[in-house]
């Protein structure tokens, strides 16, 4: 019975609300019918926007349930996959493991023997212009900025490869010629940095033993670097150690 009432009365206060508009000035009837008609029309909109924005929830949280149920089923393939892995390739996968881990500590000992590297530095050029005639020659400063470069580039290549593990050298060559680096080593070269000519035969301008006499000189001359003679007939290179 509430509710038939609360309806009754709904109506009575609606035709009650009519009539005044009916019973009102023309012009202010449209008006108030006009602006009643635009309210309608934004709550319309408005409805029609909330029902799209409904909409696109509902799909989202569809594909959300989606990829949770596949994300729950992967999990349980891949669990699967682990439990049944065959002998042979459960062996493969440790010695995978056991190869990523030498290579990491070939890695580690790589980065330690480049940072403690020695560089050669390299001439400026108020240095360049006090360079007697008699051994700067032809020489070009830009020449012999590029010959230390080279030479940078020959030690980090050197020291980086003698910081990997002899061990996990599978190639004969690479053995080999570790080896031959090592033998150059003794007492007296003991933490410090070194290139042989034989070494920079690769390079660009130092490969000429002309050029590399030349150049070399000039460096010793200003102390940028200097030569470790013996034991034998073999001449080391090593660039200065600036003072700390």
């Amino acid at each position: 019975m509430e509710e038939v009432r609360n309806t009754i009365a709904e109506r009575v206060e609606g035709s009650g609300l009519y009539l005044d508009v009916m019973d009102g000035d023309n012009d202010d009837t449209v008006g108030i019918l006009v602006n009643i008609q635009s309210l309608i029309n934004e709550i319309k909109e408005g409805v029609k926007i909330k029902k799209e924005e409904v909409s696109v929830m509902k799909n989202r949280i569809s594909a959300v349930s989606r990829l949770n149920q596949l994300f729950e089923e992967c999990s349980t393939s891949l669990k699967t996959c682990q439990d049944n892995i065959p002998q042979g390739a459960r062996r493969l996968r440790n010695q995978n493991k056991e190869n990523q881990s030498k290579s990491s500590k070939d890695e580690e000992k790589e980065n330690k023997e480049l940072n403690n590297l020695t560089w050669l530095q390299h001439i400026s050029l108020k240095e360049f212009d006090t360079i007697p005639k008699y051994m700067k020659g032809r020489t070009q400063y830009e020449t012999l900025t590029n010959a230390v470069d080279e030479i940078n580039t020959a030690l980090e290549e050197k020291y980086s490869f003698l910081g990997r593990t002899f061990s996990n050298m599978s190639n004969l060559q690479e053995k080999k010629r570790y080896k031959l680096l090592k033998s150059q080593e003794y007492s007296s070269t003991k933490g410090v940095h070194f290139i042989t000519a034989e070494e920079l035969k690769g390079t660009k301008l130092l490969k000429s033993e002309t050029n590399r006499r030349t150049l070399l000189t000039i460096l010793r001359h200003f102390k940028k670097i200097y030569e470790i003679r013996g034991p034998g007939s073999i001449v080391r290179y090593a660039p200065t150690r600036l003072p700390s």
